[in-house]
C-alpha cells in the first residue's frame, strides 16, 4: 500500500486517471481516492438520534407511553412512584401475560401533558428499573 497525498483535488483526480491501471516493474498499479471511513459511533448516534425524534413526535400525538420488560414482581404503585417523577399521571394500566412458563409484563401510561411523556420516554428508555432494562415506546 502507499497513499499520496495532494494540495488540490484536481491534482489526485488527474493522476488517478491518468496512472490507474499502468505498470511499474511488471506490476499493475490501482489508484483510487481514499475516503474516510465512517466512524460506527457517528453513524450510532445519529440512528439514537433519529430514533428519540421519532419518539417525541409519536409521544406529542399520544401522550402514551408503552413500557416493556416490566419485572413480573413489580407493583402498580411502584411504577407510579417511578414516573410521577415526571409529571401529573391520568392513568396506568399494568398487563401481564403468561407465555410458555414464562411472564411477559408491560404497562400503558398516560400523562396529563405530552412534555411529561416525552421527558419520561426519553429518560427511562434504556434504564434499569428492578433488575431490568426497561424499552419504552410511545403508546
Amino acid at each position: 500500500f502507499c497513499f499520496i497525498g495532494f494540495l488540490q483535488s484536481e491534482s489526485a483526480k488527474k493522476a488517478i486517471k491518468n496512472m490507474n491501471g499502468s505498470f511499474i516493474l511488471n506490476k499493475k498499479i490501482k489508484l483510487e481516492e481514499a475516503l474516510p471511513k465512517l466512524n460506527k459511533n457517528i453513524i450510532s448516534f445519529k440512528k439514537k438520534n433519529l430514533d428519540l425524534i421519532k419518539l417525541t413526535e409519536n409521544i406529542c400525538e399520544t401522550g402514551f407511553l408503552f413500557v416493556r420488560n416490566i419485572s413480573e414482581s413489580c407493583k402498580i404503585n411502584e411504577l407510579e412512584t417511578l414516573f410521577r417523577n415526571f409529571g401529573y399521571l391520568d392513568f396506568i394500566k399494568m398487563q401481564i401475560k403468561k407465555n410458555n412458563q414464562s411472564f411477559s409484563t408491560y404497562a400503558y401510561v398516560k400523562f396529563g401533558l405530552p412534555e411529561c411523556a416525552i421527558r419520561a420516554g426519553i429518560f427511562l428508555d434504556g434504564k434499569i428499573f428492578q433488575g431490568r432494562i426497561l424499552h419504552i415506546v410511545s403508546g
